[in-house]
């Protein structure tokens, strides 16, 4: 096995940052907070669908708690998330490090979750009172 020192240098291998949700979320305002713990486990820990309906609705409260300025100083260190496995949060992070402010970045998060719900959601559910509001 021959060793790439440019793209995954040996002395690096065992210095490799790991971090929980936990150690991103615990210093942001409650709402936003759980945005991010709902969809991280959405897939993980039962129904996806009661977790995506949480995350919306932990997003609105957020939207009607903050101004744009405010949401923009609050989400901006999540430009970690970028190195998320998570495609959407992944795609947020991304988004706030290549300069987008962050609460347009944000609403792209209030846009997945939409299209989360309705892709779960059955020919017979009424339509959430979470998605009715945003």
């Amino acid at each position: 096995m021959t060793t790439d020192n440019v793209n995954h240098p040996q002395h690096y291998e065992n210095h490799k940052i790991v971090l929980e949700p936990i150690g991103i979320i615990e210093g942001l305002p409650f709402s936003i907070a759980n945005v991010i713990k709902y969809i991280t486990r959405a897939h993980d820990k039962g129904s996806p669908l009661e977790d995506y309906r949480k995350a919306k609705w932990y997003y609105n409260r957020a939207n009607r708690a903050f101004s744009h300025e405010r949401l923009n100083s609050l989400l901006a260190p999540l430009a970690i998330l970028r190195f998320s496995d998570n495609g959407t949060l992944r795609d947020f992070g991304r988004q706030i490090f290549n300069g987008r402010e962050p609460w347009m970045a944000w609403t792209l998060i209030g846009n997945d979750l939409n299209r989360f719900i309705y892709a779960l959601l059955d020919e017979h559910d009424m339509v959430p009172e979470e998605l009715k509001e945003g």
